[in-house]
């Protein structure tokens, strides 16, 4: 039997993107390898590909924060640390 399917290379393992039919668990097969280009890869298995942290940061127009206080917003400074951990601990009992 000859079957042509799509997978993903991830971390020395070969991911099927589709079920195989007629493949036992454990089996044996013979793998011919041929290179797609992630422009022929259908969006699914774009999923799988690793893009770069700066593309993924301009596609989503996320900034550079220089300040980490601009992050906080309007967080009250009067709450402490320790109520707060103390609210998530109680909250996961």
């Amino acid at each position: 039997m000859t079957q042509t399917i799509e997978a993903i290379y991830d971390d020395g393992v070969l991911l099927p993107l589709q079920q195989l039919e007629g493949i036992n668990p454990k089996s044996r097969v013979k793998i011919t390898i041929m290179q797609a280009t992630p422009a022929a890869l259908p969006p699914a298995t774009q999923f799988w590909t690793r893009p770069e942290l700066a593309d993924l940061a301009r596609e989503q127009g996320a900034s550079r924060v220089d300040n980490v206080r601009e992050l906080v917003g309007d967080w009250p400074d009067t709450d402490r640390i320790e109520d707060f951990l103390e609210h998530i601990r109680r909250s996961r009992a």
